[in-house]
């Protein structure tokens, strides 16, 4: 048999599909698709055509006509990935039959990526499938072209968009400075970006301020389409120095925005240092003063000229103008106080606030120890064998003649025996220093002693006392000892009425008592000094100071020591206002006061309580205070006061404490010394006071008293209260603790009077 040329194709059996055309195909179907060859002629007969004719030659085998998509255009991937829908083509001929067995080659041209499974080969059905196309990294369009030899190539496009969060970087705000409390002039943005760089939007940036205070306003923003977020607005805090701005996505690495907040203009200055000190006069303090300038959120504020000047005290300054530094101080090179012991101030005005300088105030207190002179007690004289009146002082001062507190000074005799107590001292504010006591020689001549102050090269020193013992020896009886405090020297005037009042009262008082040795320390009675002698039989302790300036409260006495037993007193206290002093000197009185004080310290009116004399005290309630006492009883009625129909002796109810229930009364006994006003003229010390002495158990002189006229009508109906010009002497009864003391100077027990 002749054979025959077929013009039809013979196609091996397509495998089974695991996939639609225009789906991904199966291993299987790969396979099959590497055999899919067109055979253009096969032997199907003999050598010879039925007919008996010659077979015609085969025709040339088909080509492609055309290329077209069949599937997995215009899809959405995430970057990176592959497209969902793998892409695939048809392959055609000319009269739309599909061509199998044609090779198709896939490659990327636009976006990057990758593809797998080319060159593909088309199926029965024409068809050929990529494997996998997997998009570039770069968000955007993806391309991917399709060639077939001998046809037009098709393309297939593909949006990759970008993955989720993966990073937040800083865009712009950062590094800035901005005034403090003011806003930023660019806000600070992040950008989101996915695993590959690519902007990521619709991502919530949460910006939060972390140091400096401030506030932000859009604090929660939304990236955009570039990925980017900013925050509304950034205000720093009124602090000066770096501010911290955080934006915060959930789950990634925050950012920190830094800014720079700078001072403002200069606002207010303030003392920094060096104020309320105290130096020497003519030293320098050892803090130099310095001030601190500030704007108005109190941020250093730095290059602003300060001057620094003297407006109290004298003195002066090193380095008076300079500059704040970076941290806003500035400080003067050295400030000297003046000679003067006392306040000192210095001002410190900073450029463009002259309304607001800076005070600083300084104390300066005298220098060390540069002279010593003789302030009260040389050339005296005294009977040999007995205390000087006035004990012997001196006023140490420093170089500047200002008085020195604290110096150590010591008494000691140097002639004519003697002996002194109190002989280490140290100096008052005032720079005083006073001998305990000196006592003379008990030969009669010359005496001489030391008051030597420590330390050298102090002109003057040591200072020398003179006295002379005279031939009379200490008389016998009562006897009374004044002593003044350090630091209180009377006039020549107030010391002649002290010795007169005690002259006078030696005179009521005329039994001795039992001498007591006393050890006490500074304090005790109001002393300067400690106590630490043998007691015959009163000291009294003088203090001249002010109290509440003129016409006030003159003073006030009273005892301090009392013997236990008889309860007499042992030592007393007197205080004087030296505001009054000058007044009752010019005014006549100041004698009688000093006597009355003085009768307050041996008993009169300050212990009648103790005593148990006073009764019916209108202090407590009473209508008629009264003195019980016998012999003062006995002396009232001696004077006139049998038909008195009141309560004897009638005691002072007016006045208030210390005066009322501590006095003779007034509407009574008119101008007696020890009532509660003192008048102009004569003051007599009656013999209703000598004799309530005796009722304590004194021994007295009755003919010491000075006559006295009552003023009363026989009944208590009372007269008028002293004149105009009568002084009265506000509470100068003094009230405090009352030692007991036994007859070895021990406290027995303390009272509360």
């Amino acid at each position: 048999m002749n054979p025959i040329w077929s013009n039809h194709a013979l196609r091996l059996p397509s495998p089974r599909r695991t996939r639609s055309a225009v789906g991904r195909a199966g291993p299987r179907s790969r396979a099959a698709l590497g055999f899919g060859l067109t055979i253009s002629a096969i032997l199907v007969g003999g050598c010879g055509s039925d007919s008996g004719g010659p077979i015609a030659p085969p025709s040339p085998p088909l080509q492609p006509a055309r290329v077209a998509v069949n599937g997995g255009n215009t899809q959405t991937a995430l970057v990176g990935t592959p497209v969902q829908t793998p892409p695939s083509v048809r392959i055609s001929s000319s009269d739309g039959a599909p061509l199998p067995g044609v090779t198709v080659r896939f490659e990327v041209v636009v976006g990057g990526g990758s593809v797998a499974g080319s060159p593909a080969v088309s199926d029965a059905d024409g068809v050929a499938i990529l494997e996998r196309w997997t998009l570039g990294t770069g968000a955007g369009r993806n391309e991917l072209r399709a060639t077939v030899a001998g046809a037009t190539a098709v393309s297939f496009e593909a949006i990759a968009t970008p993955g989720g969060a993966k990073a937040v970087v800083a865009m712009q705000g950062g590094g800035q400075t901005a005034a403090a409390g003011s806003t930023v002039p660019i806000n600070p943005a992040v950008a989101v970006r996915d695993t590959f760089a690519n902007p990521v939007p619709g991502v919530t940036v949460v910006f939060s301020v972390e140091q400096g205070g401030g506030g932000v306003t859009g604090a929660r923003a939304t990236s955009d389409s570039a990925g980017v977020a900013a925050v509304g607005g950034w205000t720093l805090g009124p602090a000066s120095g770096e501010h911290h701005l955080i934006a915060r996505v959930p789950g990634l690495p925050s950012i920190t925005f830094s800014a720079i907040a700078a001072a403002g203009a200069a606002a207010n200055a303030a003392a920094a240092a060096g104020d309320g000190q105290t130096a020497s006069v003519g030293t320098l303090v050892s803090v130099p003063p310095a001030v601190r300038v500030a704007d108005q959120n109190g941020n250093p504020v730095a290059e602003i000229e300060v001057t620094f000047s003297v407006a109290a005290g004298g003195g002066s300054v090193t380095g008076a103008t300079t500059s704040t530094d970076g941290a806003g101080i500035a400080t003067v090179g050295g400030w000297e106080l003046g000679t003067t012991p006392g306040p000192n101030t210095l001002t410190a005005t900073a450029a463009g606030l002259t309304e607001s300088a800076v005070s600083f105030d300084a104390t300066a207190t005298a220098g060390p120890a540069a002279s010593v002179t003789p302030a009260a007690g040389e050339g005296q004289s005294a009977a040999a064998g007995t205390q000087v009146s006035i004990d012997p002082a001196v006023r140490v001062t420093d170089a500047f003649g200002n008085p020195v507190s604290g110096a150590s000074v010591v008494f000691a005799v140097t002639s004519g025996g003697g002996s002194v107590t109190g002989a280490n001292r140290n100096t008052t504010s005032s720079g005083f220093a006073t001998v305990g006591s000196w006592t003379l020689g008990a030969t009669p001549g010359a005496n001489s002693l030391t008051a030597t102050v420590a330390g050298g090269s102090i002109a003057g020193n040591p200072v020398i006392f003179n006295a002379t013992g005279t031939g009379d020896g200490p008389a016998s009886g009562y006897d009374i000892v004044v002593r003044f405090n350090a630091g209180s020297v009377p006039t020549a005037a107030q010391q002649g009425a002290f010795d007169a009042a005690e002259d006078r009262w030696e005179e009521v008082v005329i039994g001795d008592l039992p001498d007591v040795p006393v050890d006490r320390p500074t304090g005790t009675c109001s002393s300067t000094s400690p106590i630490n002698e043998t007691v015959d039989d009163l000291l009294i302790l003088v203090t001249l100071e002010a109290i509440d300036g003129p016409g006030g409260v003159l003073g006030s006495a009273g005892p301090c020591l009392i013997r236990s037993g008889s309860d007499l007193p042992l030592a007393g206290s007197m205080r004087f206002d030296t505001a009054d002093l000058t007044g009752l000197e010019s005014s006549g009185l100041l004698e009688e006061v000093v006597l009355h004080e003085m009768g307050h310290v041996l008993g009169v009116g300050s212990l009648w309580r103790r005593f148990g004399f006073l009764a019916d005290p209108s202090q407590s309630g009473g209508v008629d205070p009264h003195f019980t006492g016998a012999q003062a009883i006995a002396a009232f009625n001696a004077l006139g006061g049998s038909g008195y129909t009141g309560a004897k002796v009638p005691v002072e109810d007016t006045g208030g404490s210390g005066t009322a229930d501590a006095h003779w009364r007034e509407t009574i006994f008119d101008k007696e010394v020890m009532t509660g006003w003192i008048d102009a003229g004569t003051n007599p010390l009656s013999a209703v006071t000598v004799s309530s002495l005796s009722d304590h158990g004194y021994t007295t002189d009755p003919d010491s008293s000075e006559p006295l006229s009552l003023s009363f009508s026989l009944s208590i109906v009372p007269r008028s209260r002293a004149s105009p010009s009568a002084v009265l002497l506000v509470d100068d009864v003094a009230h405090g603790p009352i030692e007991v003391v036994d007859s070895r100077g021990r406290t027995e027990r303390i009272l509360q009077e």
